[in-house]
């Protein structure tokens, strides 16, 4: 059992208080990768499979030479070949021109040559499998909302995020070479490639696209001979960009042992060569230049080199600024009108979420717990009442080990009675002697004592912690404040103003809020007290607050029913299958992080569980060594081994399912499972009526928060107490991803709605006044 001294915390204003709130980003992804390369090797193998096929068959095969690998065709074969895709994707002219340049490498020396093949080859292997992979998904995304809104965050991450920080994880999986150099530089290439395909979906006329779906052309018609071929400029322009961002890369290729020109320039800069620099530099810039002249349109071909890679740079994160003449689809008419007043029916719906946030505020201030901490218990000692065990020889008393607390005393107050239990403890198991605790009532006895020694050794013992208190509700009780305080705020805008100020403040906007508040109310009355805990007891807070959270989500219901929201334009027609399919990905997602670790904890010692038969056998032989004092240092040796054998010292981890657990993994299932089942009438499946989409939509948004809460909350409560050495788990982290891919895939619906108006005309005056109360039910 420990006890922890409590040290003074350091003001809000001190940088040291960062160190307590340090949040485990780098232990999750760590953990993930250790699982994948244990679990996942075969996937693995999978994934480098096509790499391992095009490198080996066409550039450089280890061990494999036939006569179409690019590095062993002779130079004037690979000019000759140049010459052919260039006169046939452009013309002769600039066929003729990359031949040319790429002959002027061959002259730099054999060396250039060799690494100039080597280069083109690399590079057109990663473009293809850009290609193959980013074209799809463009399509998907500009095709399906669902997969866009999912999409577009992780193209962002791979934009944004330095190469060196994903290089780290492909080399652990893959290792070193032009495999796993390839793998990072589709990481950063293929974005452009996403974003432009999907633009130039999109941009296709919604006229031309309905004239031919009208004349009878099937889906798979419609995508092949209308929207491709008008989004093939658009396409053209990724496929570009992916080339010149694939041949950026080629420094950072080299130093992960790929090859090529990268590597001479690499080698050089090592050795402060200038000469050889100047000529690896030379060779690279005509490789770009050959590449690039092949894949850029006609209309582009007076800008130079250096240009359109400063263009491609400069606009990473929004390549659509590259196309020509982009169309602008869906301008909005400037109108002059109101949102519609607020009616009765919303009123009403109104009046009782704000009543429920209400009591949600007052029960966070009552009790959430008494004597010790229930979710801190998981990450903090102090709150087990339980001791650190340390072996010590006693003075005078050669031959024994004791097991004494590490850390603190236990209150002064209860000291005397501490000793009598311990006393009677040792007792009980010296009278087992060395059959250990066979008896079931003598083990019976020594559980109820350590239990109450560990209830007085409690230095938390006879104190009440409320919704905010770290050792109380925590981060769940502050997440329920903090909702309730935002219906209260979004119940007097709207009956002031209602339709205006942040979309926070609508409908759909206080339902998610709602849902939110009671997900952490529920999540906190889920979790059981840590098994270690020596002596919790709950208060009446947390189940006022699920109460009130509770009333608050049939308001918000309500005010969903009769809030008088239209679609600002036509909703894509048909069965938003995207939007299925995430759903179902979420429910797997929610699967993984259940099985996943909540919890890690590697402390020395603190997964120590006192043994009562290994204790018992310990007492045997140090009353033997009393008897025979000869063999008090060979039994010495004995009592040091069980005690090690009884102390637990390595990881302990907690997943979403175990009973030792919060089984959070169970309650997110649940909530994953609700997601799929109201994504089927958000997506159309049972009618296409506009409003009825909104709402449901609206109601997976609000789940996708509740599933978003349970993690978030369990992560801060854990940061703000735990111990060192005590981290949240992976998956708690992939259950927040989760969460958010749930809330993503309602975005492209719930955008195009917004409170209805009230037209009038530009001369004038306002009909009704803001706030006033109208029945449109």
């Amino acid at each position: 059992m420990s006890l922890l001294a409590q040290s003074e915390s350091p003001g809000i204003a001190d940088n040291k208080v960062l160190d307590q709130w340090e949040v485990p980003f780098g232990e999750w992804v760590d953990q993930m990768v250790d699982w994948i390369k244990l679990n996942l090797d075969w996937l693995l193998r999978i994934i480098e499979w096509p790499f391992d096929f095009l490198f080996r068959n066409f550039v450089d095969g280890p061990g494999h030479y036939p006569w179409w690998q690019i590095t062993d065709m002779p130079w004037i074969g690979v000019c000759a070949l140049a010459f052919v895709f260039g006169t046939l994707l452009r013309n002769v002219k600039v066929g003729g021109f990359v031949a040319g340049l790429l002959a002027l490498c061959g002259l730099l020396g054999g060396e250039y040559w060799e690494e100039t093949a080597l280069t083109v080859g690399m590079i057109v292997v990663a473009v293809v499998l850009c290609a193959i992979i980013g074209i799809p998904i463009g399509v998907l995304s500009g095709r399906i909302d669902g997969v866009w809104n999912s999409v577009r965050p992780v193209l962002d991450a791979m934009q944004v995020v330095h190469p060196f920080v994903y290089m780290l994880p492909v080399i652990f999986f893959f290792s070193l070479g032009l495999v796993p150099a390839t793998m990072v530089t589709m990481v950063f290439a293929v974005p452009p490639l996403i974003r432009l395909t999907n633009l130039g979906i999109r941009q296709v006329p919604e006229d031309v696209v309905e004239a031919s779906r009208a004349y009878g052309a099937p889906e798979w018609r419609v995508l092949a001979d209308v929207q491709l071929p008008l989004a093939r400029p658009a396409v053209m322009t990724g496929l570009n960009q992916t080339l010149l961002l694939s041949i950026s890369m080629l420094g950072i290729a080299a130093i992960m042992g790929a090859g090529g020109l990268g590597l001479l320039v690499f080698r050089a800069v090592q050795n402060l060569d200038v000469a050889g620099g100047a000529s690896a530099g030379l060779a690279l810039y005509i490789v770009a230049l050959v590449l690039d002249r092949i894949s850029q349109s006609e209309d582009s071909d007076p800008e130079n080199l250096f240009t359109r890679v400063r263009r491609a740079w400069a606009h990473r994160q929004d390549p659509e600024s590259l196309l020509p003449q982009a169309a602008v689809i869906g301008a909005v008419a400037k109108t002059r009108g109101q949102p519609t007043p607020v009616s009765a029916a919303e009123r009403r719906g109104l009046t009782i979420a704000a009543a429920g946030a209400i009591i949600a505020v007052i029960a966070v201030f009552l009790p959430w717990g008494h004597d010790t901490g229930k979710i801190s218990g998981y990450s903090r000692l102090v709150d087990t009442g339980r001791w650190e065990y340390v072996e010590v020889d006693p003075v005078g008393s050669p031959g024994e080990v004791e097991l004494q607390p590490a850390s603190a005393s236990p209150p002064a107050e209860h000291a005397v009675e501490i000793a009598q239990l311990e006393n009677q403890r040792v007792a009980v198991l010296a009278a087992a002697g060395s059959e250990g605790l066979a008896d079931e009532e003598a083990a019976a006895t020594v559980a109820d004592l350590e239990d109450e020694i560990a209830r007085l050794s409690n230095s938390l013992a006879g104190r009440d912690f409320n919704g905010l208190s770290a050792s109380g509700g925590s981060f769940y009780g502050i997440a329920v404040l903090g909702f309730a305080l935002l219906i209260i705020a979004t119940v007097v805008h709207n009956l002031r103003r209602p339709g205006r100020g942040p979309r926070l403040f609508r409908s759909n906007g206080m339902s998610a809020l709602a849902f939110g508040m009671l997900a952490a109310a529920v999540a906190y009355l889920w979790a059981p007290a840590a098994r270690a805990n020596a002596s919790y007891s709950g208060g009446i807070g947390p189940w006022i607050a699920v109460v009130g959270a509770a009333i608050a989500v049939v308001g918000a219901v309500i005010w969903l029913r009769r809030a008088p929201y239209t679609a600002l334009r036509p909703l894509r027609a048909g069965v938003s299958r995207g939007q299925i399919g995430v759903a179902a990905v979420v429910v797997a997602l929610v699967v993984i992080c259940g099985f996943s670790a909540w919890l890690f904890d590697v402390r020395v010692g603190a997964g120590i569980i006192p043994d009562p038969v290994a204790e018992a056998k310990i007492e045997a032989l140090r009353q033997e060594a009393r008897d025979d004092p000869s063999r008090s240092a060979e039994l010495a040796q004995d009592i040091s081994r069980i005690a090690n054998e009884a102390k637990q010292t390595g990881k302990v981890i907690t997943d979403g399912f175990t009973g030792s657990g919060t089984r959070y993994g169970y309650l997110a299932l649940g909530l994953a499972a609700l997601g799929l089942g109201f994504a089927l009438p958000a997506s159309g499946v049972f009618g296409s009526e506009y409003r009825r989409r909104w709402r449901w939509n609206a109601i997976v948004a609000s789940t996708g928060v509740a599933l978003l809460v349970i993690p978030t909350t369990w992560i801060a409560s854990s940061i703000r107490v735990a111990d060192a050495q005590v981290n949240t788990g992976a998956g708690s982290f992939l259950c927040m991803i989760a969460g958010v891919l749930l809330v993503a895939s309602t975005g492209s619906v719930l955008s195009e709605f917004d409170r209805s108006q009230v037209y009038v005309a530009v001369d004038e005056p306002e009909a009704v006044p803001e706030g006033a109360t109208a029945d449109i039910e």
